[in-house]
């Protein structure tokens, strides 16, 4: 019909006459927007048959379906690895180029990842978002704080290859 050739045609034209109302994105179908909108309110319609883990987008469960089937479609060009979804092949070119393409705002130290000055950034501020629950003491990174749990646990995972002797922390 006439309608859908019209709509068909903004794929050509670029036109996007539906707007997000929270952040002014601006889509050419109306779906699209309403998928947009699930951004915003965190809502997790799709959920994985096999794991139970939710998502957004439809999209999203058929990359996140390759985990499990181990299907790995996207292959580095330089050393052939092969990835499950493009935004991990496209992580691992940086490997390849060393290019440190995320900045961090406040000093300048540069990143090959932008989750890495996500995590950088808490020196600046201060933040300390991992809470022991046993002491209280509070750390910047999970990491910190899994191996501060060795203490209370008592586990010790490290263990020195020339005696054999066992120890809390690396």
């Amino acid at each position: 019909t006439n309608k859908y050739l019209n709509i068909h045609k903004r794929n050509h034209t670029g036109e996007k006459p539906y707007t997000c109302d929270v952040c002014g994105k601006q889509f050419a179908f109306p779906s699209d927007r309403k998928n947009h909108m699930a951004m915003h309110t965190d809502e997790k319609p799709y959920k994985c048959d096999v794991c139970g883990k939710q998502f957004t987008w439809a999209s999203s469960v058929k990359a996140h379906m390759r985990i499990h089937t181990g299907e790995k479609p996207y292959k580095c060009d330089v050393c052939e690895k092969q990835f499950a979804i493009p935004s991990d092949l496209k992580r691992h070119m940086v490997t390849h180029t060393g290019e440190k393409p995320h900045k961090c705002d406040v000093c300048g130290k540069q990143f090959k990842n932008a989750k890495y000055v996500k995590l950088h950034m808490l020196i600046h501020t201060g933040e300390m978002p991992h809470k022991c629950d046993e002491c209280g003491k509070q750390f910047n990174a999970a990491s910190s704080l899994k191996s501060h749990m060795h203490i209370h646990t008592g586990e010790k995972p490290h263990t020195c290859d020339v005696c054999g002797k066992h120890f809390t922390q690396a």
